[in-house]
């Protein structure tokens, strides 16, 4: 049996949805939704949800020790409470897991960054983690941190480019009220200019799973802001196709990554989780994020279909190795 543990965020709050043929869906935020695509049977797996420590835990009540234990549960920065009480199950069964829940607390990105430095090819911005009340502190706390004009400031916990800005100059003072200045945790990260010799700004997911090291998609913008949504404009349709950029970063980039992504790997001791990167035409890399709160699984885009199949095949091999069963 393999157990799967998830985590209720640290705002007791649950996505809902329904799909295109009404089946109910619920998303716990802060944890990844892999189960769903593994294709695992009723008999190989069970699932367990941790709350934060607020709540009463229901005990975890299993017929024998799980021959493995796989950590959804994400992202520290939204559900630290079940993270530190995945810590304290951990302690108790006596089971290999992917992706424990100690290296994922260490997973926020002040962490990552400060974890990252110094690796050879590697730009990492540096990034602080605050509560800032006013504009004003966040000037002064990016000054204080050493972090010079431009730098990006982005709401702790939230993704997809959402509540994040960029501030250039002392005029953006003004953008800043956007934000909610009452005791929130925010980041804020130098910025690194990313574009290309022609001005384009290119964001690759690089999926590492085990040993395997998969290229997720290639998005393409005009600006530095590149998210999904990208691929709706005019702009990205005169780039190639993603899936071909796609496979050329697998093919002539990543081979000659690999000890750095080794060196990535080993510094989270992490064995399933994402790295949004820039990739310039000489091989050097510009850190975005690293960590396993990104989604992998979830791409309708048609041709990357077979990479999405790829990830899925990839993470049953890990799962199957780590557990010693067959998943056939």
């Amino acid at each position: 049996m393999i157990l799967f543990v998830d985590g209720m965020p640290d705002n007791n709050m649950i996505r809902f949805s329904l799909d295109s043929k009404g089946k109910q869906h619920l998303y716990l935020k802060g944890s990844t939704n892999a189960l769903p695509f593994l294709r695992l049977g009723e008999n190989q797996r069970m699932v367990y949800t941790l709350f934060g420590p607020k709540f009463k835990q229901p005990d975890l009540l299993m017929q024998s020790k799980p021959r493995l234990i796989f950590s959804q549960v994400t992202d520290p920065d939204t559900s630290r409470g079940a993270l530190e009480r995945f810590v304290h199950l951990m302690q108790k069964i006596d089971a290999p897991v992917i992706n424990h829940p100690a290296s994922v607390l260490r997973t926020t990105r002040e962490q990552v960054t400060d974890t990252l430095q110094g690796i050879d090819g590697l730009r990492v911005p540096r990034t602080i983690r605050c509560e800032p009340l006013s504009p004003e502190d966040v000037y002064t706390m990016a000054a204080a941190a050493g972090i010079e004009l431009p730098f990006i400031v982005r709401m702790a916990g939230v993704h997809g480019g959402k509540q994040m800005l960029r501030v250039d100059t002392q005029e953006d003072y003004p953008q800043l009220h956007a934000f909610p200045f009452d005791g929130r945790a925010f980041y804020i990260s130098q910025y690194l200019d990313f574009a290309d010799g022609s001005g384009a700004y290119h964001k690759y997911r690089i999926a590492v799973i085990g040993d395997q090291v998969i290229s997720r998609h290639a998005l393409v913008g005009p600006e530095w802001n590149v998210h999904g949504s990208t691929r709706k404009t005019d702009y990205f349709l005169t780039f190639p196709p993603e899936h071909e950029r796609v496979a050329r970063i697998e093919h002539e980039y990543l081979p000659a990554l690999a000890g750095m992504i080794s060196t990535i790997r080993k510094r989270l001791e992490l064995d399933y989780f994402g790295i949004d990167c820039s990739i310039n035409e000489d091989g050097g890399v510009t850190l975005f994020e690293a960590n396993a709160a990104m989604n992998l699984f979830q791409n309708d885009v048609p041709g990357l279909i077979p990479v999405i199949d790829r990830i899925r095949v990839a993470t049953r091999d890990l799962i199957s190795s780590r557990s010693g069963m067959s998943l056939a």
